[in-house]
């Protein structure tokens, strides 16, 4: 139970560090986030990040950041319209 409540906890967090990511101008400057840097900012390895991640969304954690970026782009595409 408590290791599921930790793992949705680091799901906000990285929900939230992508968000703030794509919304500055650390894409512009520094290309994608990695899955390194990204599990660095949580106190994470990759391996546990992925892994986490996995059994919470289905997804990789380079499949996560690649959907955050097609989402981010809809919504700048939807707004240019």
């Amino acid at each position: 139970m408590t290791r599921k409540i930790s793992n949705h906890q680091i799901l906000d967090k990285l929900e939230e560090l992508l968000e703030d990511y794509f919304n500055g101008d650390d894409v512009a400057d520094n290309g994608l986030p990695t899955v390194q840097g990204i599990a660095q900012s949580l106190n994470l390895t990759p391996d546990y990040l992925s892994s986490m991640l996995k059994s919470l969304t289905g997804q990789s954690t380079q499949e996560h950041i690649h959907q955050k970026l097609i989402e981010k782009a809809k919504v700048k595409f939807a707004a240019s319209r």
